[in-house]
């Protein structure tokens, strides 16, 4: 009877404390490394939404210009500051203060003989809890 008893217990089948403490562990690193890289993308992506919206409001202001054409394009008359901010629903326009500034500056290299006008906007922003300043800048050449 005892010997019949032990086989039965040694022939049950299942995992021990130890190796159901190493899945637990491999678990816990995986959901780790997944949580870690899921708050990274995430991040990642909200600086591109940005970059993004940022890229189409200057683009739009550098169109403006463009418009004007070569002899109604300001020189060397650089405008104030213009600010913006960037909400889920889109861009929102505020005329002194926002979190995204935009700065233009126009000039002509050589006033005699240059024949175009440089045309240069710039945004700078922080991510917000980032003290990094991004921005995107563009430059154009306008002919007369």
């Amino acid at each position: 009877m005892l010997i019949r008893a032990r086989k039965h217990v040694l022939s049950q089948s299942g995992f021990t404390l130890i190796e159901n403490l190493v899945a637990m562990l491999l678990l816990a690193v995986t959901l780790t490394a997944g949580l870690a890289l899921y708050y990274n993308g995430d991040e990642i992506v909200s600086l591109a939404t940005h970059k993004k919206k940022v890229t189409e409001k200057v683009n739009s202001q550098m169109e403006e210009l463009r418009a004007l054409g070569y002899d109604n394009i300001p020189v060397d008359e650089t405008p104030d500051p213009t600010y913006f901010t960037i909400t889920k629903n889109g861009i929102v326009d505020g005329s002194t203060t926002g979190g995204i500034v935009v700065e233009q500056k126009v000039t002509v290299p050589d006033p005699g003989a240059s024949g175009y006008k440089t045309v240069e906007i710039q945004a700078t922003w922080r991510e917000a809890g980032k003290n990094h300043e991004r921005e995107v800048k563009l430059t154009t050449y306008v002919a007369s």
